[in-house]
């Protein structure tokens, strides 16, 4: 059984090819372009799978993070899965899309602060929200959105004039925001 080529063996294959729009100095996922420390944070993921006769050359493995890994499609044709990474979409437009859900609120200064971080915690443990096992992470990103607006919509709603959430406000086993009695406590 031949062994995997190294993480630095792939990415000299991949930017003397120049088909993937890499910087050797640079790791990151082939796909998401998350970033990480160093080429060997990321796993070595077969083109075409050694199961289906897939080769142990560097040309035939990417590097990609845990998340894109998972996602890749299983193929016999490497243009597939090459051109799979090239329209992937990168961290940032994921996170755009989450962003671009909350951003129908127009948001204002406050709306979203640290102390709410550990509310929406809570209000998303109560929803019982989760997602598909195989749903991507634009569609986690565009979920964990729509809970943000709805999270801030209630908020909007219940902080009325004053902008503060105060307790007893709301019924915590109804499932929507709960105010925490340490953030607005009177004795500081």
């Amino acid at each position: 059984m031949q062994s995997f080529p190294s993480c630095a063996k792939i990415v000299q294959y991949w930017v003397k090819r120049g088909t993937i729009p890499i910087d050797p100095d640079d790791p990151e996922c082939f796909a998401c372009k998350e970033a990480v420390p160093t080429w060997g944070k990321l796993e070595r993921c077969h083109i075409i799978a050694r199961s289906i006769s897939g080769s142990s050359d560097p040309g035939n493995f990417v590097l990609l993070c845990k998340s894109c890994h998972r996602e890749a499609p299983m193929t016999d044709d490497p243009q597939i899965l090459i051109k799979w990474i090239l329209d992937h979409p990168s961290w940032v437009d994921v996170l755009k899309t989450a962003l671009d859900v909350v951003g129908t609120l127009d948001l204002v200064q406050g709306d979203f602060t640290s102390e709410d971080r550990i509310r929406f915690a809570r209000f998303m443990a109560k929803r019982q929200f989760d997602s598909h096992p195989q749903a991507t992470r634009a569609e986690l990103a565009r979920n964990v959105g729509l809970m943000m607006r709805e999270y801030i919509e209630l908020k909007r709603i219940i902080s009325g004039p004053s902008g503060l959430l105060t307790e007893g406000t709301i019924d915590s086993s109804a499932g929507v925001i709960v105010a925490d009695p340490q953030v607005h406590s009177s004795t500081g």
